[in-house]
Parts: structure tokens; sequence; C-alpha cells
């Protein structure tokens, strides 16, 4: 049986997040059936708001105040929603922490366990943290996880750092640090 998952998506302006809008996602077990957004109507009213997916939910073109967007193409999800979304890696990291088989959660499932701690520009919750924040108060990704209790998840990425590929990442950075360093005349690498 079909059901309707409602999130808010929240938009990196600047040093904090802002609420842009709610994300409605039909899903079917791990299926996405068919999704739709409407933009807050504060978030189009600020200067330096950014599209959430510049094919489906441009700002800059006709009128979207007001309105409930859907895909284009007839597609199930929004582009700038799925690229918000965890990688294969991540998603790996989510089902071993909800101890689920591989690539069995719904989308909207992995959008949520994805945490405020990560690289992009948009952020997805399940509702907005406090009556404060909706389109005035600051918040920091930093705040944004105790806020939401992801401190969890924050610990499970910790420990998943023992993992090879975090391990390549690690000596990649450090090289590059090195390298840097040298060029620098701080290192003799």
């Amino acid at each position: 049986m079909a059901k309707d998952q409602q999130l808010m998506i929240f938009a990196y302006l600047g040093e904090a997040w802002a609420p842009c809008g709610q994300l409605t996602m039909t899903e079917e077990g791990a299926a996405l059936l068919a999704s739709s957004f409407a933009y807050g109507l504060r978030y189009l009213d600020r200067p330096d708001a950014i599209e959430v997916d510049p094919v489906s939910l441009g700002i800059h073109g006709e009128p979207v105040k007001g309105r409930r967007l859907l895909p284009v193409n007839a597609l199930t999800g929004f582009g700038g929603i799925r690229d918000a979304a965890p990688d294969s890696w991540g998603r790996r990291v989510i089902e071993a922490k909800l101890k689920v088989p591989a690539n069995s959660l719904p989308e909207s499932q992995y959008l949520l366990h994805a945490g405020s701690d990560r690289v992009g520009a948009l952020d997805i919750r399940s509702a907005c943290p406090s009556s404060t924040m909706v389109g005035c108060g600051p918040l920091i990704a930093r705040s944004a996880t105790a806020l939401y209790g992801l401190d969890g998840l924050s610990r499970t990425l910790c420990q998943a750092r023992s993992y090879p590929a975090w391990r390549r990442q690690s000596r990649r950075r450090a090289r590059c640090d090195r390298h840097k360093q040298a060029q620098e005349g701080r290192c003799q690498n």
C-alpha cells in the first residue's frame, strides 16, 4: 500500500540553514512512485533563495508561489533532491546502522538518515525543529545535528572511518596536505 511521506527541505544560505519548502514522496516499500514539492512563501521572498532543482523547481521562470510542483518528463523524483541523497557508500552506512538489507529502504528514509553534517546546499528533515526557526532563525549545520538527535549517526560515521575507503580518503588528504606544505616550503617531502 502506497504511503505519502512529507519532508521539509532546507537550503544552506550563507552561513545558516533556511526552510525552503515541503516535499511529498509517495512510496510503496522501497519504490518511489511519485513526488511533489511546494516552496515556502517566505522562502521565495528571500533575495538569496536558491532553486532546489533548476530543471523542475526553477524559481525565476513561471510563477511557483503557492503551487505544488511535479517533476518534469513524468519522472517520479526531482533531480536536485536525488543529488542531495546519500551516494552508495552513504546508503550502506545507513543500512548497516539500521541493520537492514541493501537497497531495502524507501528513498525518504535515506534522505532523513543522511544527517546535516555533509557536503551540499540541501538538507532534508521530517519537520522544522522548532517554531522559532521557521522563516527567521539561523540553524548552523553543527547545531542541526544536536537538534535533530543525529549524534548517534555521527558516532556511527566516525566508527566507519576504519573501513578501507575512509583510510584511502585520509591518506589522500594527508598527501594533499604534505604537497601543499612542500609548495609553501614548510615540508621536505
